[in-house]
């Protein structure tokens, strides 16, 4: 079995992130989402883990042709998560969640749109 992926593939991991983010916090009020109590939270903080560590694997190209995507951010909210987790602020969280998250997949998209047009 061959583990090689093509270029897209962290996109499009990201992508799928983004994705479950939004539909795991869809009808989950803004003091439910953070709650340690509720299950909501592991899952969405499972796919802020994977979004970040995602875009540790996208190229350098990509990352300077899309530099309006916050990369370090990104990253650093799944070191933060991982390494951190007792310091994550609720309100960073549930922002990211509410308003990042759905600006990050649009900008995704397009991206991924432009990689396989190119072919990369």
């Amino acid at each position: 079995m061959s583990w090689e992926r093509d270029i897209g593939s962290p996109v499009r991991d990201m992508i799928e992130s983004c994705e479950y983010i939004i539909a795991f916090a869809q009808g989950v009020s803004d003091d439910e989402l953070p709650d340690p109590r509720r299950p909501v939270r592991g899952a969405v903080m499972h796919h802020l883990t994977v979004l970040g560590e995602a875009s540790k694997q996208v190229s350098e190209e990509w990352v300077l042709r899309y530099a309006d995507i916050p990369w370090k951010r990104i990253a650093g909210m799944r070191d933060k998560i991982v390494h951190h987790y007792f310091g994550l602020d609720d309100n960073v969280v549930v922002s990211t969640v509410r308003m990042s998250v759905p600006a990050i997949l649009l900008q995704l998209r397009a991206m991924l749109r432009e990689m396989d047009a190119l072919g990369d």
